[in-house]
């Protein structure tokens, strides 16, 4: 078995294991409730899968302390005449806590056309299980699978884990250092297929500004082992207000830098959105 078909092996298995294990923890709480907010979630989260690296998952996993939560969202936006543009965006975000342990599910796709053409085809999978074991320390393993038509990246997937650290927490600010590792493969459309073993370190910093308003800044440092100059790196900033109890208003701002990317792209990029977000 090739390193790359070992690879692809050990995230389906991570897949199944962690999928089984949330199952487990959640088939524990058999409350009316939680038996809405959960077929909610199923609803949402093969809405976004059936539309269909680095995902921001640090608002997510801060807001609560205990149980279910999860947000959805969908995107619509374009124009006609003089230029005819069109962009769709679903997304969706949950996650599961008990005493020590945490559950992520997260998807998200992207279309969009101008004047008939298209250009933007983007969307992502991740999971994710953390469990604590001292005091402020955790350990994580996640698993990811995503794609980009227009990076040429026809499929990455992703498998790891690392240590993650409480930093600082109270009631209205938090900071999080995790240190970690990831073996991913990639495919390319226009270029020679990779493999490689890569770090994985992040900071997030979040903070409740106000009742109704919040922020999140996380940066992302991820270097190749074997090569040294070749690393990736992004730099996030989310900020969420609360128009009820269940829909908010999210603003994001990424820049991403890829210092070897494939032939043709572009090694920076920078991406903003505005999303309404139904939260359950």
């Amino acid at each position: 078995m090739t390193i790359k078909k070992f690879a692809k092996f050990n995230t389906g298995i991570a897949l199944a294991v962690l999928i089984l294990r949330w199952f487990l923890e959640i088939h524990k709480d058999r409350s009316h409730d939680f038996s809405m907010r959960f077929l909610f979630f199923i609803f949402s989260f093969l809405f976004v899968c059936s539309s269909s690296a680095f995902i921001n998952i640090e608002s997510l996993r801060q807001d609560i302390e205990k149980g279910f939560n999860g947000s959805s969202g969908v995107t619509v936006g374009g124009s006609s005449g003089n230029v005819d543009v069109f962009g769709l965006g679903v997304n969706s975000q949950n996650i599961y806590k008990s005493a020590q342990r945490e559950y992520i599910v997260i998807g998200k796709y992207q279309y969009g056309e101008a004047n008939g053409l298209k250009n933007n085809n983007t969307g992502n999978f991740h999971l994710r299980y953390a469990q604590g074991f001292a005091k402020g320390l955790f350990w994580e393993a996640f698993t990811q699978a995503e794609f980009n038509e227009f990076q040429d990246l026809k499929l990455r997937t992703l498998l790891g884990g690392g240590l993650r650290m409480r930093l600082l927490k109270d009631n209205k600010n938090s900071i999080f250092l995790g240190l970690g590792t990831f073996y991913e493969d990639e495919e390319i459309d226009s270029g020679i297929d990779q493999a490689n073993f890569r770090g994985n370190i992040y900071l997030s910093f979040r903070s409740l500004l106000a009742q109704q308003f919040e922020t999140v800044l996380v940066a992302y440092y991820q270097p190749n082992y074997n090569v040294i100059n070749d690393y990736r790196l992004q730099l996030t900033a989310g900020f969420e207000s609360k128009i009820t109890e269940t829909l908010q208003l999210v603003n994001n701002f990424s820049y991403s830098s890829d210092t070897r990317p494939p032939a043709g792209i572009e090694e920076e990029d920078f991406t903003y959105s505005v999303v309404f977000n139904l939260s359950y």
